[in-house]
């Protein structure tokens, strides 16, 4: 088999336990599924490449949007813009000041947790969950970049939890008072 058909078995398979543990699990695109989406020039629709792989689940709770953002409970904004910044939560912070919600933010690779400069939005990096092995640029540029931190975000009862892997520590993203 292809590295690209086992790629897709693993997404799969990785869908199929996540959709099994939420209510709801969205997917929305990034700078590289827009990249393969260019690369493929219209001959093969990339929402039809997204819908094929959660088909192949037999899960009906997995959505699927072609935009790089979604709102969650009208206060959440949780994203994948092109934008990129080596400072943990920069990005964030710009989104939170344009569009009023608090940011889950994806693309830079950081895993992180903050408030905008008023203290009223939460700003959280999402991590990443890649095999940094198989990012070529990650391997062949000497680069000053931060290394990547492996975790992901959990929304839970409508906060964030960073949940960051290989490590045993949970970090709730909340701003209200205890």
């Amino acid at each position: 088999k292809t590295l690209f058909s086992k790629d897709i078995e693993k997404a799969v398979e990785i869908l199929k336990v996540l959709a099994g543990v939420y209510q709801t699990l969205y997917i929305i695109m990034g700078n590289h599924d827009y990249r393969l989406a260019k690369r493929l020039r219209g001959a093969f629709p990339i929402e039809t490449l997204f819908e094929g792989i959660i088909s192949r689940t037999g899960k009906d709770n997995i959505v699927f949007s072609p935009y790089a953002y979604l709102t969650l409970n009208k206060t959440w904004l949780v994203c994948h813009p092109h934008l990129y910044t080596c400072s943990p939560l920069n990005v964030a912070k710009r989104l939170s000041a344009t569009h009023h919600k608090n940011i889950i933010n994806g693309h830079e690779h950081h895993l992180a947790v903050g408030f905008d400069p008023s203290g009223k939005y939460v700003l959280v990096n999402s991590g990443c969950v890649v095999d940094t092995r198989r990012v070529e640029y990650k391997r062949i540029w000497s680069d000053d970049f931060p290394e990547w931190i492996k975790g992901f975000v959990h929304f839970y009862r409508g906060w964030p939890y960073l949940m960051p892997t290989g490590r045993k520590v949970t970090v709730p993203c909340s701003n209200e008072e205890s």
